[in-house]
């Protein structure tokens, strides 16, 4: 739910996308690239984003409000919450996954929205490394480079403030 509320949809729509329907978005383009991460957005959204090798997805995504968001390609029950954890050589935190279903171009897929401001735990981390616990007991581990992230964070943000004035969405 935090993705429609960050996409500024209506509540009747938030909950149908939670009840069972996938949320449409638009196809997105790379704006501008920054060592492992990049720029990408549509008309719906605004996100800095890097992949690691598995094609797994971290990055900050901005609408009406902004979430740092994680897609594994795991499947996950539309609304529920994971627990989660988030580490780098600094330290770890804990981290609330939220479960959201996600259409592009026809191709449905889930992503897990993180509850918590990471940026200060992700301040200075060269690497990060992302844990969910799975339904058979085991882990999904994801590893992302963080070269390139604030930057691209920093110039995506200032993209979102330049979309708000104009009225295209608000942060």
């Amino acid at each position: 739910m935090i993705l429609a509320m960050a996409l500024g949809m209506p509540v009747a729509a938030k909950e149908s996308a939670r009840a069972s329907a996938a949320i449409e978005m638009p196809l997105s383009e790379t704006v501008r690239e920054y060592r492992d991460w990049r720029i990408e957005r549509s008309s719906a959204f605004i996100a800095a984003l890097t992949n690691n090798p598995d094609g797994s997805l971290f990055g900050l995504l901005c609408g009406k409000t902004c979430s740092y968001y994680l897609n594994t390609g795991q499947i996950c029950d539309v609304g529920a919450d994971y627990p989660g954890l988030l580490s780098a050589a600094e330290g770890s935190i804990s981290v609330t996954l939220r479960c959201l279903h996600v259409k592009e171009e026809g191709e449905e897929y889930s992503i897990l929205l993180i509850d918590e401001d990471l940026s200060e735990a992700l301040e200075g981390a060269s690497q990060i490394g992302v844990v969910v616990p799975l339904e058979n007991g085991q882990f999904h581990v994801s590893h992302f480079s963080m070269a390139g992230a604030a930057e691209a964070q920093r110039d995506m943000l200032n993209m979102a403030d330049k979309r708000k004035d104009t009225g295209d969405f608000t942060l």
